[in-house]
């Protein structure tokens, strides 16, 4: 049987507690608190089976008494109210039964914080293997390498896509016409589509037509001029023209392939959409 004095709501022991029989761990379970300093459970007094709170409204489960050694089945949901510690330095957790996923955290060489991001949605974690697809936008803070074939890999670092207007300015004609661009940075590729410039009447004197307002100095070379082709009217007749771009941005447009060419002050004059590419810094 078990004493009277352990058989209280509340059991409180101080020094240690050498449990020999059944019986006796049944009863201590059953207590509404047990505060001792050392238990100690001998091969007599297997720890049974018994019917706990299983935190359902006041009902019971089988319960089995989970202990700090050997293998044991935790089942239900657990909360833990701080962290959880692990003394491995290698597979960390193991998920699933048959067909496992182990998780390694490879030891740092100082404490790390590893956060995951509120996606907004149900999202997957990206690893290195495998086709994966990577949904809205993606800010990379360094530069991405890509695959090449027989060369060496360089590093992306820049992509932007910029649209406004260039003011454009001629003795061939009043005022100012202008045109709308669109420039495209890939690395250090810089792609122009310039939209054209519309055709209007000549007046004062025969010249280039030249623009008043510059190109962004992020997608400009360092030194020299870049050329390229055009299409436009001059004197209302069709040209096949220069275009002039500037390391400052300024552009320069040119009746026929010599730089400096003028448009006539006559008739109507102007220049087609066009596109040209160069790099950057590029070569002098």
């Amino acid at each position: 049987m078990v004493p009277s004095d352990l058989r209280k709501t509340n059991l409180t022991v101080d020094d240690t507690l050498l449990v020999k029989r059944r019986l006796l761990v049944q009863e201590l379970l059953a207590a509404s608190e047990i505060k001792v300093a050392n238990l100690i459970v001998t091969n007599e007094a297997t720890i049974p089976n018994i019917n706990m709170d299983g935190g359902g409204g006041g009902s019971s489960v089988p319960t089995n008494i989970v202990l700090t050694e050997g293998n044991q089945t935790v089942n239900g949901i657990k909360t833990f109210t701080s962290a959880l510690t692990s003394s491995l330095t290698s597979n960390q957790v193991e998920l699933g039964s048959t067909n496992k996923v182990t998780l390694n955290a490879v030891a740092p060489v100082a404490s790390r914080v590893y956060s995951i991001q509120d996606a907004g949605a149900d999202a997957n974690i990206i690893t290195s293997e495998g086709a994966q697809t990577i949904n809205g936008a993606t800010t990379f803070g360094t530069s991405i390498t890509l695959p090449t074939t027989g060369g060496t890999p360089s590093a992306l670092n820049y992509y932007e896509e910029f649209s406004s207007t260039m003011d454009f300015t001629s003795n061939a004609f009043a005022g100012t016409r202008t045109s709308n661009y669109t420039i495209t940075r890939i690395g250090n590729q810089v792609t122009l589509d310039m939209g054209a410039l519309a055709l209007g009447a000549a007046s004062g004197s025969a010249g280039v037509i030249l623009s008043s307002t510059q190109f962004p100095e992020r997608f400009m070379f360092t030194t020299g001029s870049r050329y390229a082709y055009m299409n436009g009217f001059s004197n209302s007749a069709q040209i096949s023209g220069l275009v002039k771009v500037l390391s400052t941005g300024t552009v320069r447009y040119a009746n026929g392939a010599a730089d400096g060419s003028t448009f006539a002050n006559t008739g109507n004059i102007g220049v087609n959409a066009y596109s040209m590419t160069w790099t950057i810094p590029g070569p002098a």
